[in-house]
């Protein structure tokens, strides 16, 4: 009996979150970014556009362990990237409209979800659930 499941294996996963670190470490410099800055930084969007969830956990995990170089110059030459490559322009846009397509209600809790730490990868955590305080963060965002 076979069923239509899609499976996923997980050294797919362990590619994604290895795409997302070497995107941090590629545009971590003080120099211009590269042709190898844009090519990881696209490879990790077409990951993304696939799995959105596990897109945005891996750029977190990556994000969140220290930067050792030059932390400042991270979202500066990733605006740089978005502004100057086509390639990562219409990435960009093709992953807002998937976000906004799949997740139209919760998009913003899934971010809260995943900034806070409350879903990582090979981790299981007790739920703590949502107080009034974090359900009031959500919406002045």
């Amino acid at each position: 009996m076979e069923f239509d499941i899609e499976f996923t294996p997980r050294k797919s996963y362990r590619d994604m979150r290895y795409n997302a670190k070497l995107v941090r470490d590629e545009l971590d410099t003080r120099f211009y970014p590269d042709d190898y800055g844009e090519y990881y930084y696209a490879q990790h969007l077409k990951d993304t556009i696939q799995k959105p969830t596990v897109g945005m956990m891996s750029l977190h995990e990556a994000k969140s362990k220290p930067m050792f170089d030059y932390p400042l110059f991270y979202n500066r030459s990733k605006k740089i990237l978005e502004e100057k490559s086509s390639t990562i322009k219409v990435l960009k846009k093709t992953l807002d409209d998937t976000l906004q397509n799949l997740y139209p209600r919760t998009l913003k809790i899934r971010e809260f979800i995943i900034e806070q730490e409350r879903i990582a990868f090979d981790t299981i955590k007790k739920s703590k659930g949502y107080n009034w305080f974090d359900k009031l963060k959500l919406f002045f965002k």
